[in-house]
């Protein structure tokens, strides 16, 4: 097997920044029954510490893990005959960065 093909399997089958800790992120989602959304809540909270040298891409973790809460929320309203209260929330964010 050639270099780039074992580097591109490591990233398929056990990508570094998933396997952060004593747990791998998709063991605790599939334990925990997250679901999709809140699975990608996790995942996205869980790799964060490990992004400590990226502010921009902190951020953007952080936008994500709270675009798919929001979006877990507004379908759990929905099953309840309730109005979402987020759409406009979950429209993307732009941000300006000053140095």
């Amino acid at each position: 097997m050639s270099k780039g093909k074992a580097v591109k399997r490591e990233m398929v089958h056990n990508p570094a920044h998933y396997n952060q800790g004593k747990f791998e992120t998709i063991d605790v989602i599939e334990d925990a029954g997250f679901g999709f959304n809140l699975g990608n809540c996790f995942k996205y909270l869980h790799r964060l510490p490990h992004k400590n040298d990226q502010p921009e891409l902190q951020l953007q973790d952080i936008d994500k893990a709270v675009w798919y809460l929001m979006r877990e929320r507004d379908r759990i309203a929905i099953t309840l005959k309730m109005v979402p209260k987020f759409t406009s929330f979950l429209k993307p964010k732009t941000y300006i960065v000053t140095r």
